[in-house]
């Protein structure tokens, strides 16, 4: 089972609208700054969503729901293709941690990045490109 460890990011150095995670080793832990979790659905969100009404309507969310929490609905409702329903500027990770999933997506022509790197047996993703420098190996 893939542990998964959300932080709030204290102590870390780096913009609040950006998020960053770190898969360990063994592969059973990843520790992720700047998540929600929703029915053990972990969302790391950055962007905007310009759809966010329509997919407020389509999955019967409330009006206060964070972008991070329709995500979280709409990969439930169609894990295969709910990354087809969002439209926007944004990046964004999904852990699902029963299936053990871990899923990276941007934006179609990636004006919100998203970087990773893997090496050492390690894996590491940030919208933060600086933040990667000495992770996983890099």
């Amino acid at each position: 089972m893939l542990e998964v460890i959300v932080s709030g990011g204290r102590g870390v150095r780096r913009p609040p609208a950006g998020f960053n995670g770190f898969v360990a080793e063994d592969q059973t832990k990843i520790i992720i700054s700047g998540a929600e979790t929703q029915h053990a659905c972990h969302v790391a969100f950055r962007g905007y969503l310009s759809n966010r009404k329509a997919l407020r309507r389509l999955l019967a969310a409330s009006e206060s729901a964070s972008n991070a929490s329709l995500i979280a609905a709409a990969y439930r409702k169609d894990p295969e293709n709910f990354i087809r329903r969002l439209d926007g500027q944004f990046a964004v990770v999904v852990v699902d941690a029963a299936s053990e999933k871990i899923i990276l997506a941007h934006d179609p022509v990636g004006l919100s990045p998203l970087f990773y790197t893997s090496g050492a047996g390690n894996f590491a993703f940030s919208t933060h490109l600086l933040d990667l420098i000495g992770a996983a190996g890099a």
